[in-house]
């Protein structure tokens, strides 16, 4: 059994102040959220060279709070470092986090630092699913407490945290393991579907 988590967005309120990380250049190119859609590492060149920034704006129907598993404006996950530590513990040195400072209204520090997730193992083991059918034929699943999917065991074997070639870069597939611990830490909020392995 392996599972997916996402970002709670039919929760209302919303379990996430959704704050926004300001942009920055590196090597010529922008990033909004510093995670590589395609699961490959970002260069080094290309990294956030210092501490980034997310500014919080408070917002009717949005919790004032940061979980410790949340997201960003554009939907890239937001870490503790309890949580970030919890991955590293299972699958040292395989993705990257970024350092973010989140600031209050007026200018102070909110919160602990927190990392911004770039996983960066991306495979192909979705077989049975919900799904709509791209203009070249490739199939996208839907992914999701709503979309329940079946995926190939061996191609997600040994793995803790992967995003799959299948959905969007939005879901993040976690094995039984690593979903046990953030269980037992009482990590969250997310929207958690299920991908039985076959």
């Amino acid at each position: 059994m392996a599972y997916v988590i996402s970002a709670s967005l039919e929760q209302h309120p919303s379990p996430y102040p959704w704050c926004e990380v300001r942009e920055e250049f590196a090597a010529g190119q922008k990033f909004m959220t510093w995670q590589n859609v395609v699961g490959e590492r970002i260069r080094p060149e290309a990294q956030p060279q210092s501490v980034l920034r997310a500014d919080y704006v408070p917002e009717e129907d949005f919790s004032p709070h940061n979980p410790d598993i949340s997201f960003v404006s554009g939907g890239a996950p937001c870490l503790s470092v309890q949580v970030r530590d919890l991955i590293e513990a299972l699958e040292p040195g395989v993705h990257q986090f970024f350092p973010v400072d989140i600031y209050d209204v007026d200018g102070t520090l909110r919160e602990p630092r927190r990392y911004i997730l770039n996983a960066c193992r991306l495979v192909d083991a979705i077989v049975e699913g919900r799904y709509s059918t791209l203009n070249n034929g490739d199939r996208l699943y839907r992914a999701g407490s709503l979309h329940p999917l079946k995926i190939r065991r061996q191609n997600a074997r040994n793995f803790h945290l992967w995003r799959d070639k299948q959905t969007t870069h939005s879901f993040l597939f976690i094995s039984n393991e690593l979903y046990r611990r953030i269980k037992e830490a009482g990590f969250g909020e997310f929207d958690l579907g299920v991908a039985d392995e076959v």
